[in-house]
């Protein structure tokens, strides 16, 4: 949802498929682990941590692809 917002409302077909589909599973799976008592404030912030490396590791990937080091034309 943050590129939408970013974009100024541009509609992106992820967009729908977070609203519709990842929103509704995370939120379920993280109401049965507390519902089960398995969700510890340190398993919430491990994976939400997790998430967000998860998340930010193709936009790092896309920003060094272009350094000397990953280049492979020489």
């Amino acid at each position: 949802m943050l590129p939408f917002a970013r974009t100024g409302g541009r509609f992106s077909p992820g967009l729908a498929t977070a609203v519709v589909l990842f929103f509704p599973i995370g939120i379920a799976c993280y109401w049965r682990a507390a519902a089960d008592g398995r969700l510890s404030a340190g398993a919430l912030t491990g994976s939400f941590i997790l998430g967000a490396l998860l998340m930010a590791s193709p936009v790092v990937l896309l920003n060094i692809k272009s350094r000397p080091y990953f280049r492979q034309d020489r």
